[in-house]
């Protein structure tokens, strides 16, 4: 087996943490991914893993060349997706997972967009706030906000960025005075649920740990961004849902010097061989929407 199949099997056995799952990943006996492991460091002169009957985690060497191999093996697909979409085309069925909020709000116009440029493609839209297996519902990609990016088995392209913010209705503001971080424990608030309602709040490199007192909890923001609107307290929300919002004066930034955590919005799609090419097509369209991001226009 070549270099290059070497490194592909033991960037499968590093996501799969598994001989047996990479094995059946491969469509390769058990004992032939084993053996093709054992070659390569016996090639490279060094441990790569670790293994016990219970745990198989990379060394340090190992985490090293497992990053650089999957940095490689993707740089090889993208290679072969440009050959895919010149030689096919754009066209079929692009199955897509997002939040509902998010893509009423910031998806549905690239979509329309990228219909224009590729009017072969039809886009499988599906609204769901939890997080869904892409490869058993057979989806091409997810469009997902979040903190930090999911584990290595699938890749995370980071389009754009948002960041929370404390905003209330210009009603409430005047019924409730906030003139510091300490008055936010005295006001209502509305909190998202999980997890639990604890506000980290900068100023600069200053950290203030808010307790807020909720008069609403909801485990989906969209209810929270409304109680906002009509006055029921202050809200703390990624800066996209806030936006049109604020725009037309119905919320206004509470304390404008302090924000919340950060986080991405990632294109989130299986860690194929081979990504097709509308797939890519559209992400790389995400990304030219996104930038700047339009939440911050």
């Amino acid at each position: 087996m070549d270099r290059l199949n070497q490194m592909r099997v033991f960037v499968t056995v590093v996501d799969k943490q598994s001989f047996t799952r990479a094995a059946d990943a491969l469509g390769m006996a058990k004992s032939t991914v084993s053996r093709q492991v054992s070659d390569l460091e016996a090639r490279l002169g060094v441990r790569l893993l670790y293994r016990t009957t219970r745990v198989l985690h990379p060394t340090e060497v190992g985490r090293a060349y497992f990053e650089r191999c999957q940095a490689i093996l993707r740089d090889i697909e993208e290679a072969d997706d440009i050959v895919s979409a010149r030689s096919e085309g754009i066209r079929g069925t692009l199955k897509v997972a997002s939040a509902s909020m998010f893509s009423t709000m910031y998806l549905v116009d690239p979509i329309a967009s990228f219909r224009r440029e590729h009017p072969d493609v039809t886009v499988d839209l599906r609204l769901d706030d939890r997080f869904v297996n892409l490869v058993e519902d057979g989806l091409d990609l997810a469009i997902r906000v979040i903190e930090t990016p999911p584990d290595s088995s699938l890749v995370a392209r980071r389009l754009a960025a948002t960041t929370h913010r404390l905003v209330a209705a210009p009603s409430f503001l005047a019924a409730h005075p906030i003139h510091g971080p300490d008055d936010l424990a005295r006001v209502p608030t509305l909190v998202r649920t999980p997890p639990a309602p604890v506000w980290t709040l900068w100023e600069g490199d200053r950290e203030h740990r808010i307790e807020p007192r909720p008069v609403l909890a909801c485990n989906q923001a969209e209810p929270l961004v409304h109680a906002a609107r009509i006055g029921l307290g202050v809200g703390l929300f990624p800066d996209f849902m806030t936006h049109d919002l604020e725009r037309a004066g119905e919320l206004v930034r509470v304390l404008p010097e302090l924000s919340g955590w950060s986080s991405g919005v990632y294109a989130i799609y299986p860690h194929r061989r081979l990504l097709q090419g509308r797939v890519r097509a559209f992400i790389d369209h995400l990304a030219a929407c996104w930038e700047p991001p339009p939440w911050e226009s």
